[in-house]
């Protein structure tokens, strides 16, 4: 699985879900760093993977962001699968879940899949 496939395929999906405002990677607005926790992403040329309107309500952004992980690399060695993914998806809502929610006045979804075909729960 490589990394773009899978957000091209999340684009087309929102579109064919009837999402509005479709969008790969889309800039963030700035921040200050002192607004939020020390883990949180405040580069001024932060991006997510997607962004789209209406999934969750009419109004409503939302943002993706994806990882692909290998389940067999040496850091996954003694970790189960469901690990595997609750660590990616903690770390990716670490650095972007906060920015979203009071920055961008939306909600953020971390998209974690392995590169022999899963995905996060």
């Amino acid at each position: 699985m490589r990394h773009n496939a899978i957000r091209d395929t999340a684009a087309f999906f929102l579109r064919e879900a009837k999402c509005k405002d479709v969008r790969i990677e889309p800039a963030l607005l700035t921040v200050q760093p002192s607004s939020f926790s020390r883990k949180t992403n405040t580069q001024d040329e932060a991006r997510l993977d997607v962004a789209a309107v209406g999934l969750y309500a009419p109004f409503e952004r939302t943002f993706f962001d994806i990882r692909v992980t290998h389940p067999n690399c040496d850091t996954n060695t003694f970790k189960t699968l469901d690990k595997i993914y609750k660590d990616h998806e903690k770390e990716k809502k670490d650095l972007y879940e906060e920015r979203v929610l009071q920055s961008e006045k939306g909600s953020f979804v971390p998209l974690v899949f392995t590169t022999s075909g899963g995905m996060g729960p």
